[in-house]
């Protein structure tokens, strides 16, 4: 028996849904998982073709109930709810990556070391390589950030995809992600810029507020993760890593899945890589990983200078609260060392001292 597909008006819900996608909670575990995995698997992140979608949308009903009759309309309640949950897993790569950079930098506590810090990190683009320090290009998009991204806002996200053959479903879950780690690149670079260029307002790492010119009132969106603001950028690592080739892409979901949670679902390492013509980039982010060497890279220390200014300023404020008589023979002063310079306190902390007393 063919089901009609439900009338409503203004935004659906999904109460709105036909009864048979809500049984169990199908739709929300494995119908939009599907639904995403796919997404993701596009050459796009900001937009997609309704006719695709429509398509794709589909495929997945009929793999989900081989027995019922049904087709989903372009402005019925499966294709508007889908929407809107689109909107939202889109939207979820910003708002994760500030949670991330804000948990990570929350440990160095000094406002200005958050600044420094976000920084040293965008500078070379060090953020995305596994180690900042070297900056290889065979480890560019393998960061922590990058990893825990992909894991937190795709992979657990698609967790009980269902197997559409008509989509490759379980060959996506392993293969052409590219959009998807575009995505997770911009996202982390826009969180770093709102601590680097210091444009937030309160202790918290959140949206700004700017002024709108035409209406005189404070707004957020000019600094939004929208495609207005970023979508370049977002086509432009997506572009970088689709140059790196399939094998790459597959070996870096690999490394992302030490960080999900559950999947529910086996993947094989088949798939394809997006057009191999598509037109070159101006953009630096497009070209990160084919001519990385000609971009500047901080050959700086990073995490090492931020440990070295905590110490010293540590070391300031104790001789400021207590200061303490020496000789250029000994300097005994109790500095509270942090990070993995904590092995050896003592040695380091006369270190410190005597550079700062007598250079």
């Amino acid at each position: 028996m063919a089901i009609k597909p439900a009338a409503g008006n203004g935004q659906w819900r999904n109460t709105d849904l036909p009864p048979i996608l809500t049984e169990n909670g199908s739709w929300r575990r494995h119908f939009v998982p599907t639904v995403l995995l796919w997404a993701g698997s596009q050459s796009s992140f900001w937009t997609i073709e309704t006719a695709d979608l429509l398509c794709a949308v589909q495929a997945i009903f009929n793999a989900m109930y081989p027995g019922v009759k049904y087709n989903i309309q372009p402005r019925g309640p499966i294709m508007g709810v889908i929407t809107q949950r689109l909107c939202t897993w889109r939207s979820n790569f910003g708002s994760t990556a500030i949670a991330l950079i804000a948990n990570f930098l929350a440990s160095l506590r000094e406002k200005k070391f958050m600044t420094e810090m976000a920084a040293s990190l965008l500078e070379g683009y060090a953020f995305l390589f596994a180690d900042p320090d070297t900056c290889k290009a065979s480890e560019i998009y393998r960061s922590i950030f990058m990893l825990q991204m992909i894991a937190t806002t795709h992979l657990n996200t698609v967790t009980g995809f269902i197997d559409v053959p008509e989509l490759d479903t379980r060959a996506l879950s392993s293969t052409r992600m590219e959009c998807v780690i575009g995505a997770c690149a911009v996202a982390l670079e826009r969180a770093l810029k709102l601590v680097a260029e210091k444009e937030k307002k309160s202790t918290d790492l959140k949206t700004p507020l700017k002024i709108n010119k035409t209406t005189g009132k404070e707004s957020s969106t000019p600094l939004a993760f929208s495609e207005l603001n970023w979508g370049q950028f977002t086509t432009d690592y997506h572009l970088s890593i689709v140059k790196r080739g399939p094998k790459y892409t597959t070996d870096t979901i690999a490394m992302a899945r030490q960080f999900v949670k559950d999947l529910g679902s086996d993947a094989s390492t088949k798939g394809s890589l997006a057009d191999d013509s598509v037109a070159s980039s101006k953009g630096e982010r497009a070209l990160l990983c084919e001519y990385f060497s000609n971009l500047f890279c901080a050959s700086l220390m990073y995490f090492t200078r931020i440990s070295l200014l905590q110490c010293l300023f540590a070391t300031i404020r104790t001789l400021q609260a207590a200061p303490t008589t020496h000789t250029n023979a000994s300097i005994h002063v109790n500095v509270p060392v942090t990070g993995f310079l904590s092995p050896f306190p003592s040695l380091f902390a006369h270190l410190i001292v005597r550079l700062f007393y007598f250079f």
